[in-house]
């Protein structure tokens, strides 16, 4: 696959809800979402071929015990368990020699993966007790941080480092990953902890098979040559919050500390992926961002003057560390090392400067610490001013200010804390309200985010930077975006990734300086950094494929337009229904009556005009089993090189006048089946999505403006299958993970030149056989060597570039 070159542009579009900011960093729909996507959030699978253990290739040469692992024997990832070395499945984690063990040509590096070698085949031995993974616990504080090296505890016997143990990762004593540990090495004799599991399990530790996950990179459903093997940081659900994460389903995604066991050279050389060996940390592009909880957190505040409310003098802090169980009104606390200003600190002289702290600054050895900290009631802190909806029923947005309501009368009034800026009057974040201010008492009240019982403590997460399992420097501390039901005035549920519209409470200043990480202050857009994609249900249960039709002979051909009825309300055209056909107005040759696939409908001509649902002969509730795949290499999965199709009638078959979802044999996305074409003159089979088929169980949408409501910002994703949450998050339908379709993103937002591979001369992501016989042609020809035509014949088996 190429190395993706990511274009961010600032571009304004009018939409429903008004103006918005859109970035665009997004490819084309009718494209599906590759590794390296902006839009590619990297779930984790778990379909192994058996069940992964710990085995070795028992040499027995030059003095070596028979029955454990020494001197030129070879470990591996025996991923299917049946203790035998097999090609494409296993994976080498010690070089393996051939003998004579100097020969280079008989000697295969640590982190490949088995292929037609001179080792497949062979017998493993497999240690019966399998709890082999071990860690040097650096900082002795009894977790497994991501600076804890990660050693293969040859013998399982625990206790520590022994020779021929085998290292994970490169540790501090100089040594690298995939090394085996001699005589008289420095990190020898170094204590070993059992590392945790996902599950609570005892027998579970230290196991690769409760810990091993991969990137489904081809989207096969089963470990194929292009996926990346990972090794889990675990995020345990501790429900006390002394160690983990909130939400066990991080473990399903790449998420920070995770190490990369195995990635395919191809991957690192061309792709950019980092090197195996190496743990997923900040910025890193496989890195997902989950966000841990705190056990208690407050808004409180030092009362300088001591008059018991907050005023201009006073200073606001995030309380973090040692928070009283019920902070509130009558209850008081202190400032500790790690509370974070969301206002200035003054000390007396006010104007010294060297006695001031700036807001979105971590107290650490400072003057305020040790403070006293008064609370006022948490309930309702949090509010937002609904900027583009006139005062009516709420729903929060990404373009709506926050606030802290200081003196809880629900209106923007003296004192009160903008946590984001106001930017139409030209106020900063981290500023409070003064006499003479323009939003002073704003003529529309202040809504409490989540409704009037929702504290700060259940909108707040942190990305666990250092994987300590605890709030310390470098972590970040978001306010979220909670998934809010703008009909029912409800709060679902609150997600545990950093989402469009979070709002960064703090950020570390070295984190904004030197990772390009956006200021605290701000919320996250699409495009950022720190984005994760989730997928939000359109909500309505009954989306539909219909059509308009021109001829008025009550079946779908050349001349009518194919929608989706996102609402399916009524049948008529609708504002925000999607057209995946072009629309063709009389005379049909006038190019202002004319609108391209892949838009979607504001106040056109088409608006209002009669739909009519496909036929729906193999239907539930009538509508529809129409979403269908062509299975290209005939393995009987839904693969990332798969077609996409409508099946219009639906016959099971390519028949006239299916629509292309994606290209294939040579035709464009959105473009029907006509006579003579090949795929048609190849009869191609047609399976149903793996979903059901019907077209509202297989979408969901980014929102991109946080309105939930399907605006013009917002992207259409087809799912490919995604893997299971253990805890389903309401109001979701998935990720945007590798497979997915865009089926409609918004033209202005669409990078206008990607990089695709120089053979891939359709642009479809697939190298297809006319583009893989040219391919072969130039080998001959001497211009294309072997190396580059064994990738693109890959990238052909695969079905995906």
């Amino acid at each position: 696959m190429r190395r993706k070159i990511t274009v961010f542009l600032i571009a304004a579009i009018l939409c429903f809800t008004g103006i918005a900011a859109a970035n665009s960093c997004w490819e084309s729909c009718g494209t599906k979402v590759n590794e390296g996507d902006v839009d590619a959030v990297y779930a984790l699978s778990f379909a192994f071929p058996g069940v992964p253990q710990f085995a070795f290739f028992d040499y027995n040469i030059n003095g070596g015990t028979v029955g454990a692992f020494d001197d030129y024997d070879s470990g591996y990832l025996d991923m299917d368990g049946d203790g035998i070395i097999d090609p494409n499945i296993d994976v080498r984690i010690t070089p393996w020699h051939n003998v004579p063990a100097g020969n280079p040509q008989f000697k295969y590096p640590a982190n490949t993966k088995v292929a037609n070698d001179l080792d497949q085949g062979l017998p493993l031995v497999v240690p019966q007790k399998q709890q082999v993974l071990y860690f040097i616990d650096l900082e002795n504080d009894g977790r497994y941080d991501i600076e804890d090296p990660i050693y293969v505890d040859v013998n399982a016997c625990g206790g520590t480092v022994e020779v021929h143990d085998i290292r994970l990762t490169a540790n501090g004593w100089g040594y690298n990953a995939y090394t085996t540990v001699g005589v008289y090495d420095g990190d020898k004799g170094q204590t070993l902890t059992l590392m945790p599991n996902n599950q609570n399990n005892p027998a579970l530790q230290g196991t690769f098979a409760d810990l091993l996950g991969y990137i489904d990179d081809d989207c096969s459903t089963t470990w194929t040559c292009p996926d990346k093997l990972y090794l889990q940081q675990p995020k345990i659900n501790d429900t006390t919050g002394a160690q983990g994460d909130f939400d066990i389903n991080a473990n399903f995604f790449v998420t920070i500390g995770d190490l990369r066991i195995y990635i395919p050279p191809a991957a690192i050389a061309e792709e950019g992926w980092p090197s195996c060996g190496t743990k997923v940390e900040e910025g890193d592009i496989d890195a997902v961002y989950t966000l841990s909880t705190l056990t208690n957190l407050a808004i409180g505040f030092h009362d300088f003057n001591d008059n018991g409310v907050f005023d201009g003098i006073d200073s606001a802090y995030v309380d973090i560390v040692n928070v009283p169980l019920l902070p509130g009104p009558g209850i008081t606390g202190r400032v500790d090392n790690g509370d974070v200003r969301i206002t200035p600190w003054h000390n007396v002289p006010e104007g010294n400067s060297d006695l001031k702290y700036p807001a979105n600054t971590k107290v650490i050895n400072d003057l305020d610490q040790g403070m006293p900290l008064i609370y006022p009631d948490q309930a309702g802190l949090i509010t937002f001013f609904d900027i583009n909806n006139a005062g009516n029923q709420p729903g929060y947005d990404i373009t709506d200010p926050l606030y802290v309501d200081m003196d809880s009368n629900n209106i923007t009034s003296i004192y009160d804390i903008r946590l984001t800026p106001r930017e139409e009057y030209g106020y900063e974040a981290y500023t409070t309200v003064r006499a003479g201010d323009l939003d002073l008492y704003d003529p529309w009240p202040f809504w409490p985010i989540g409704g009037f019982t929702t504290t700060p403590a259940n909108l707040t997460g942190y990305i666990d930077d250092d994987c300590s399992g605890t709030w310390t420097c470098p972590d970040k501390l978001y306010l979220e975006q909670p998934i809010y039901n703008i009909t029912a005035g409800t709060l679902l549920g609150f997600d545990r990734f950093v989402t469009i519209g979070d709002m960064r409470l703090y950020i570390p200043p070295e984190a904004i300086a030197n990772e390009c990480w956006p200021s605290c202050g701000t919320k996250v857009e699409q495009c950022d950094i720190d984005a994760v994609y989730m997928l939000k249900n359109l909500g309505i249960e009954n989306a539909a494929l219909k059509f308009y039709d021109y001829d008025g002979d009550g079946i779908f051909d050349d001349r009518d337009t194919l929608y989706i009825d996102v609402d399916n309300s009524n049948d008529v055209i609708e504002a925000g229904d999607i057209r995946l056909t072009p629309w063709h107005n009389v005379p049909a040759d006038d190019p202002d009556c004319k609108y391209p696939a892949n838009t979607k409908v504001a106040n056109d001509l088409d608006l209002n005009k009669p739909l009519i649902p496909l036929t729906a002969n193999l239907s539930v509730a009538g509508l529809g089993y129409n979403v269908s795949y062509f299975d290209i290499n005939g393995d009987r999965k839904l693969d990332i090189g798969d077609p996409f199709y409508i099946d219009i009638a639906p016959l099971g078959r390519v028949s006239l006048f299916d629509v292309r979802l994606t290209p294939t044999a040579g035709y464009g996305a959105y473009t029907s089946v006509r006579a003579g074409n090949l795929d048609l003159v190849e009869n191609r089979a047609l399976t149903w999505h793996p979903l059901g088929g019907a077209i509202n169980r297989s979408i969901g949408y980014i929102d991109s403006d946080c309105s939930d409501t399907w605006t013009c910002v917002d992207k259409l994703y087809l799912n490919q299958q995604f893997p299971p949450l253990p805890v389903p998050i309401t109001g979701l339908v998935g990720f945007a993970t590798i497979g997915d379709m865009r089926l409609y993103i918004p033209p202005e937002e669409i990078v206008p030149n990607p990089d695709y591979h120089p053979y891939d001369e359709n642009k479809n992501r697939i190298i297809d056989m006319p583009e893989l016989m040219k391919a072969i042609s130039d080998w001959k020809a001497g211009s294309l060597s072997m190396e580059e035509l064994m990738k693109i014949i890959g990238y052909w088996k695969a079905g995906a570039i």
